[in-house]
């Protein structure tokens, strides 16, 4: 019988010293299960975030339209009716495209939107409603190019909520505001104490 020696206890006791330092070292780079709280930060600071860029979007096709709308009105002459009646029908040409132009680029927000929203992780207790809001943002997307083409061949901006009542878009738009609500009262069953404000639907009334 060969005699024994300390070799394969050694050898031993690196591969244990090797295996505990791959559990240590996978622990750490594998970070902290993400929190409600610290998820909900970060969703709260996307949909913000959103608010405020549909906000000054709106805020800055008004401004843009009521500039256009003064050079018009500045170049024509009420004194001639058929120059009158021309005036208010550019003007209403002019709000219609400037609100189509208005929903393509708050669509476009919104898909930026959704993709940040599906990089998040939630915690357990929130995956079903967070991949609810993303299901319902998802459909809003898909409507906003056909609500845009409904604004864009309006007859009068006048038509503008009437022709989106009951449409695919503003049925996606009411899923995606449920959602959010949702969410945001899971995440209060969770332990989150902060509101989240869920943004709008993307264009209510006619540009200002």
């Amino acid at each position: 019988m060969p005699p024994l020696t300390g070799r394969p206890r050694v050898r031993s006791v690196r591969l244990v010293a090797l295996l505990a330092g791959a559990v240590v070292l996978f622990t750490a780079c594998s970070g902290d299960p993400p929190t409600a709280v610290g998820y909900f930060g970060d969703l709260a600071g996307e949909l913000t975030g959103f608010s405020e860029a549909i906000a000054a979007q709106q805020e800055d096709y008004g401004k843009d339209l009521g500039d256009q709308l003064t050079e018009l009105h500045d170049a024509t002459d009420f004194g001639d009716l058929g120059a009158m009646s021309g005036f208010f029908d550019q003007a209403g040409e002019l709000a219609i495209v400037k609100s189509a132009d208005l929903f393509s680029t708050a669509g476009a927000e919104l898909r930026g939107l959704m993709e940040r929203l599906g990089q998040l992780e939630p915690p357990e207790e929130l995956a079903v409603a967070h991949d609810d809001l993303l299901t319902a943002g998802s459909g809003l997307v898909t409507a906003v190019p056909t609500a845009t083409e409904t604004v864009r061949n309006l007859d009068s901006i006048d038509q503008l909520e009437e022709a989106l009542d009951g449409s695919e878009y503003a049925t996606a738009a009411q899923r995606f505001a449920i959602a959010c609500t949702n969410l945001a009262d899971a995440s209060a069953t969770a332990g989150v104490t902060a509101e989240l404000n869920c943004p709008q639907p993307l264009i209510v009334a006619p540009v200002p």
